[in-house]
């Protein structure tokens, strides 16, 4: 598993609780595992909920000539060589590096409002740049935050309150990101995260999103009965 961010630690570790006898090596290229916005105690958690479960850690490293690796697809004896001189045996490479916004629905449309990573530019209103009735939420706002759905959440009340002001002639309300709620499930029975800027213990994770990676809150959120 070649890991950026919270993704790829998530993945290693699921796929370490589900099937303990496969052999599962994390590559990182800087020594902090998950997004930076967490905070250091829960990083260094998630490191040890990694190693607890026998997740192999090759940090502080990039793999050579990734984009010439075949990424996500089962194939035997693949060789990953890093940039320290090891050479590791496969037979699949899970790749979760390299977000990129898929923008192929707007970027003609609003070409002068993105960035590089094919995010929309937006205010504190989270109003696209240069126009004053189209708002932009989730991934595609660029929003220095985690990508997450819980953001995406807080996004759309900040739009929806700010379509009606505007059409009521009111004052438009800002986004503010203010502290880092996230929580990472590692597998089904474990998990690390924190709330409001908070650590949690790992067993509330594992409790409130491990289990079954809150799809009681989507099933609530539409009123529907889950089967």
């Amino acid at each position: 598993v070649c890991v950026w961010g919270s993704t790829g630690v998530e993945m290693a570790a699921e796929i370490k609780t589900e099937y303990p006898d496969k052999k599962v090596v994390l590559i990182h290229s800087r020594i902090g595992l998950a997004d930076p916005e967490l905070l250091p105690s829960v990083r260094q958690q998630a490191k040890e909920v990694l190693l607890e479960k026998g997740v192999e850690l090759r940090l502080g490293q990039k793999v050579v000539s990734l984009s010439e690796l075949q990424l996500n697809v089962t194939q035997r004896n693949m060789e990953v060589a890093t940039e320290r001189g090891e050479t590791l045996t496969t037979d699949l490479i899970v790749c979760c590096t390299g977000l990129k916004v898929n923008s192929a629905a707007y970027a003609s449309s609003f070409s002068d409002s993105l960035t590089d990573s094919g995010a929309l530019k937006v205010n504190q209103h989270l109003q696209i740049q240069g126009f004053s009735n189209i708002f932009a939420v989730g991934d595609c706002a660029d929003v220095k935050e985690p990508k997450m759905a819980y953001h995406a959440g807080l996004h759309a009340a900040v739009a929806v309150s700010n379509i009606t002001n505007g059409l009521r002639g009111k004052e438009l309300t800002s986004y503010h990101t203010g502290n880092i709620t996230m929580l990472l499930a590692m597998g089904r029975n474990d998990g690390v995260g924190q709330f409001n800027g908070l650590k949690l213990p790992r067993s509330v994770v594992a409790l409130g999103k491990s289990r079954d990676l809150l799809l009681w809150k989507s099933w609530r959120e539409m009123k529907q009965t889950q089967p």
